[in-house]
């Protein structure tokens, strides 16, 4: 029977310790000195418990197990116009395919949700045996069950696209919901054998015991996830769906603002499957992130100025560092001193523009060591001004105001200091000496497409002088 079709793994559960949990995901070891400069000395922290857990086939259940019901949902009907070779170049930064690829998934959740509005705006390959390949390929996050995101973090990405929508002439006024998502595909030709997708039912949690907050800290974010309980991890029910072609999907949430439906938030993992080939191929998916807006709601469950106090979040990293000073946290708001907080929203500006970074999983390939020539960092400075639309209202202020009350050419220069400065390294250049930073400085000063991407985005904001 169905009930008995299940394969068997062990996975690390949280322990509710009554500390907070954190984890350092990084590219490089943390050195020394980072170690010391934070209260997290290790790089993990939160008591954790080993559970054999069983994990269910979905396949040719009712069709009970749906997006609202339980937090996922396998879309059978799924297929891409992308060749396999075409889902690589994504991920090495073609953003024509990208978007050809954003398009297909904004009609496949439109028709499937009946949403207003979906924005794409985060994609990632992952494959074990091409990690760290191509523009960041990572591998399979096996073991540990966890969130992408929580309600506070949930309503931060809204409420940032929200300023966006409204800027483009969107009436986000009449939105009553978002839901932030993750679509995920097999990309390869073949079908997927072993580390398949697991996800957890969400009407068999116990709710609020099994969700323990976490801070994850990569390279170039910060997160507030949760980690599984093990307290209640025999009323568990996962599922995973074995065979997973490349005309199939699961649409899972990050986060759902509706409170009153039963699944909000997906737990997930990868698991090994024990019946795998042993010549299996590598599991090729990729997974895009978005956020989805309802004008039609019958609750109106979305942030807004009112009840939700962006000006009064923490950034976790930043608040760890003056939790070890002895600090109390009062400069650690997101909206804080002109010094500490613009520096700080600025510096969330990553490659891929916004501060969406704080709510992805991937990571930057940058070096560390200025390269000599400061051509090399024209890319990334580009790609921040391009995505000035995402930045944060705080920083949008700054700058608008900056711009106000120099000329142009002296109000860019300030701003292009400020990000090349990079006050807590998200831009990957806040250990460059002084000279080289001028230099970086000084050359995207004299370029035209850098100096381009200013005056589309910065120049309306310069007053007219007599």
């Amino acid at each position: 029977s169905l009930q008995d079709n299940f394969i068997t793994t062990t996975i690390s559960l949280a322990v509710d310790d009554c500390t907070r949990h954190w984890f350092y995901l990084s590219s490089t070891p943390r050195t020394a000195a980072q170690r010391r400069a934070t209260i997290h000395e290790q790089d993990a922290g939160g008591a954790v418990k080993a559970v054999q857990q069983r994990i269910y086939n979905g396949r040719g259940r009712n069709d009970d197990l749906t997006l609202d019901n339980c937090s996922f949902e396998l879309l059978p009907d799924c297929p891409t116009a992308l060749s396999n070779g075409e889902f690589y170049k994504i991920q090495a930064g073609d953003q024509d395919l990208q978007q050809r690829y954003y398009d297909e998934v904004k009609a496949i959740v439109k028709k499937k949700l009946g949403c207003d509005q979906v924005i794409c705006f985060n994609s990632q390959i992952r494959n074990a045996a091409k990690i760290g390949q191509e523009g960041n390929i990572q591998g399979y996050a096996v073991g540990g069950p966890h969130t992408d995101a929580s309600p506070v973090t949930g309503d931060a990405l809204a409420w940032s696209f929200v300023q966006q929508l409204k800027e483009e002439g969107v009436n986000t006024d009449e939105f009553k919901r978002y839901s932030y998502l993750n679509l995920w595909r097999n990309i390869s030709n073949d079908p997927i054998h072993d580390n398949h997708l697991a996800v957890l039912d969400e009407r068999t949690t116990a709710k609020p015991d099994d969700y323990i907050p976490k801070d994850l800290f990569g390279d170039d974010f910060d997160a507030v996830q949760y980690g599984l309980n093990a307290r209640h991890a025999a009323h568990h029910k996962w599922y995973y769906f074995p065979q997973m072609t490349r005309t199939e999907a699961i649409l899972f949430k990050q986060i759902d603002s509706d409170f009153t439906k039963p699944g909000r938030i997906c737990f997930h993992m990868s698991v090994s499957d024990p019946n795998a080939p042993a010549n299996a191929p590598d599991r090729e998916s990729m997974e895009v992130r978005l956020m989805c807006f309802w004008k039609d709601s019958a609750l109106n469950s979305m942030p807004t100025n009112d009840n939700f106090q962006l000006d009064l979040l923490k950034e976790p990293k930043t608040y760890a560092m003056e939790l070890k000073s002895g600090g109390g946290g009062a400069t650690t708001t997101w909206t804080g001193s002109l010094l500490t907080g613009i520096g700080s929203l600025l510096s969330r500006i990553p490659l891929i523009g916004g501060w969406l970074a704080s709510f992805m999983g991937g990571s930057s390939q940058q070096p560390a060591e200025y390269s000599g020539k400061a051509s090399d960092y024209q890319a990334r400075f580009v790609s921040a001004v391009t995505f000035f639309s995402y930045w944060p209202a705080v920083a949008k202020t700054w700058v608008e105001g900056t711009m106000a009350s120099n000329p142009f050419a002296k109000g860019v220069r300030v701003i292009t200091e400020a990000l090349v400065d990079d006050t807590t390294g998200r831009q990957r250049t806040q250990a460059f000496l002084p000279q080289q930073k001028r230099e970086i400085v000084d050359y995207l000063m004299t370029n035209e497409e850098y100096l381009g991407v200013c005056q589309k985005n910065f120049g309306k904001f310069v007053k007219e002088r007599d």
